[in-house]
């Protein structure tokens, strides 16, 4: 049987390290191979002893580290005592029998492998519209596809060899991103990696409930997705025209007549012009997705959290210069695709014609403007 080190990266949160603790006790106790769980911590002074006596309670290596989630993760596998390491976020419940899953992989010569994140939690109206952001998807990839080019370590299992291979998480990527460039590492040395739909561990809600934590989240994601276009260009697609751009457009030109023709009313063209495209597609969303069961309010959240998500891109292109990369989008983080929704094009059409009405708005107004 595969032995395995469990490792775990932990800031705080004692109370969700002690559910994945005794979620782990009782997946051991079914599991007839080795296993050890090695925990790095830099806990605040306040959290730190309590996570100190769940790690001696539930028998835990544990060792104080103060770095980022990757420089963490990459010394609980430096002391990984065992060939076959599982990564798994300390907010995390286990299925009792994740390790008989994952074996079956690895007794088959897999190198790489990546379990469901599913969440549970408070059901909340904010939670339901961050749920339906494209961007979530990444967790719930190992039950639909076999294989995977990258995958959430959230949940993720891999042989040390392989890890070396590719050369540990990427220390220096930004917040987030090491799980994607591992990905592509492996993915370029010729490891694929598979997926296992039944090693489902749960996710608390818990970090996903408030609006400002959700905003710098996404925010912190969508920030590394210059570097890896950069590194990777072989993961990039064109997005064609981007919705952010003509919003600022329409402000632009809005802006412009009001100050020509001293008439403030006219900034109301592009304030229109947002509302109106924007109830549109949460309806259209609401009403012909298949895969998306927001309610229409709860999708206009999801359409503010995108376009939160589409300036941050924008804003981080200019910033660091690479205007050549505001159409392109990484694959992975497909913030706006509706490729999912089969009616894609309509809503693609609904934004065309509604800027070609907003542009024969302001055409009238300037006219207008001239006459009166």
């Amino acid at each position: 049987m595969t032995d395995f080190s469990i490792i775990i990266a932990t800031n705080n949160y004692p109370d969700q390290l002690k559910t994945l603790l005794e979620s782990l006790a009782d997946a051991k106790a079914r599991y007839e191979g080795r296993t050890e769980v090695i925990i790095v911590d830099d806990s605040d002074p306040s959290n730190k002893g309590l996570i100190h006596d769940a790690a001696i309670k539930f028998g835990c290596r544990i060792q104080y580290y103060k770095g980022s989630v990757p420089h963490k993760k990459n010394k609980g596998a430096e002391m990984a005592a065992y060939n076959t390491m599982i990564f798994l976020d300390a907010d995390v419940a286990v299925r009792t029998d994740l390790f008989s899953y994952y074996d079956e992989f690895f007794n088959k010569g897999e190198k790489a492998v990546a379990g469901p994140v599913v969440f549970s939690g408070k059901d909340t109206f904010l939670w339901k519209s961050v749920a339906a952001l494209p961007y979530m998807k990444r967790y719930s990839r190992p039950l639909f596809l076999n294989e995977l080019v990258w995958a959430t370590t959230a949940n993720f299992a891999i042989t040390k060899k392989a890890f070396i291979e590719a050369g540990f998480f990427n220390e220096s990527i930004g917040p987030t991103g090491e799980d994607d460039v591992l990905g592509i590492n492996l993915n370029n040395i010729g490891i694929q990696i598979k997926s296992a739909p039944e090693a489902i561990v749960y996710k608390n809600r818990e970090k996903w409930l408030g609006y400002s934590d959700v905003k710098k989240r996404i925010k912190d994601y969508t920030k590394t997705e210059i570097p890896l276009i950069v590194k990777n260009p072989q993961f990039q697609m064109s997005k064609g025209l981007n919705r952010n751009l003509m919003y600022l457009l329409m402000f632009l030109f809005s802006g412009i007549a009001a100050l020509i023709f001293f008439n403030p009313f006219m900034l109301f063209v592009g304030l229109g012009y947002y509302l109106l495209e924007n109830t549109i597609i949460a309806f259209l969303i609401r009403h012909k997705s298949e895969f998306i069961k927001t309610s229409f309010f709860e999708q206009l959240l999801t359409e503010h959290f995108m376009h939160v998500i589409d300036r941050t891109y924008i804003f981080e292109c200019i910033k660091q210069k690479r205007f050549n990369l505001i159409s392109k989008r990484l694959v992975y983080y497909d913030t706006q695709s509706y490729s999912s929704f089969k009616y894609g094009r309509m809503i693609s059409v609904v934004q065309f014609v509604l800027i070609s009405l907003a542009c024969l708005a302001l055409i009238a107004i300037v006219i207008l403007g001239y006459i009166l």
